[in-house]
């Protein structure tokens, strides 16, 4: 007998969900004695209702859980991210691939290249200092120094970099001689920016969740921060990838064979 698999009890951000969901798939793709039922997101943090009912139909996963018996519920499937490419086969990548792309889209990226900075879910102290997994925080002196790298590689190429402060509601999305002033958390980033790079750079803060992820599937490099948004942009994404190396949680510590290094671009 085929046993029912599911992935549900979880209430954290979409792009951990959507990880962990799309990891159950690709688990039972390869075993013969399970069957992936998929649920939809109930609850998630960050998001009310209504964008939760829009984000179970962007990814595109039909429901198929109603009128099935489930066997085995599980929070996710841990090998499925300490051995990735066991599961993610080109097979089972093709198929999460067109769930995804069976659904209504943003446009697609304007930007050439996507760097993701990871911040905002990682929450401050009154003091200003990370207080959620500070070791898992890259600090914008890297940014600084290393997306210049970027930008020399590929001379009139443009980056969009996508970030997230939670403590402001507000959307920015900034370029040129403004991201010296742009917010208080991300100017040194630029500070002694040629003026060249700065034109060729964009700022966008809390963003449409679905545009930042849709932006990150579909530019042509995405340097991938430690987080299972640009994690899962990657496994959805057909373009090149760049794996930043560094503490991380247990289903964002592992690359994709074919994922390159940003060291590549740090030497």
């Amino acid at each position: 007998m085929m046993i029912n698999y599911a992935i549900d009890g979880i209430r954290d951000g979409f792009a951990s969900q959507y990880l962990k969901k799309i990891g159950g798939f690709a688990f039972c793709e390869i075993s013969p004695k399970h069957k992936y039922v998929h649920i939809p997101f109930v609850a998630m943090d960050h998001v009310d209702n209504k964008t939760i009912a829009k984000l179970n139909k962007f990814i595109g996963i039909p429901n198929t859980s109603a009128g099935k018996d489930i066997h085995m519920v599980a929070k996710w499937h841990r090998e499925v991210f300490e051995k990735p490419d066991k599961f993610y086969t080109s097979r089972t990548m093709d198929k999460i691939r067109a769930y995804y792309w069976s659904s209504k889209k943003p446009p697609e990226c304007e930007q050439e290249i996507v760097v993701h900075i990871r911040r905002g879910d990682l929450g401050k102290t009154k003091k200003g200092m990370w207080s959620i997994h500070p070791k898992r925080i890259t600090p914008n002196q890297y940014y600084h120094e290393y997306i210049p790298n970027i930008l020399k590689k590929h001379l009139q190429q443009k980056i969009k970099i996508h970030t997230s402060v939670f403590e402001d509601n507000n959307t920015y999305n900034v370029t040129g001689e403004d991201l010296l002033h742009c917010h208080k958390d991300y100017e040194s980033i630029f500070n002694n920016w040629p003026h060249e790079f700065l034109e060729r750079t964009t700022l966008s803060i809390n963003e449409d969740i679905m545009k930042t992820f849709h932006d990150m599937v579909t530019c042509k490099k995405l340097f991938m921060a430690r987080s299972s948004m640009s994690y899962a942009a990657a496994i959805i994404s057909t373009n090149e990838i760049f794996f930043q190396n560094g503490v991380a949680n247990s289903q964002t510590s592992t690359p994709l064979k074919f994922w390159k290094n940003w060291k590549f671009y740090e030497e």
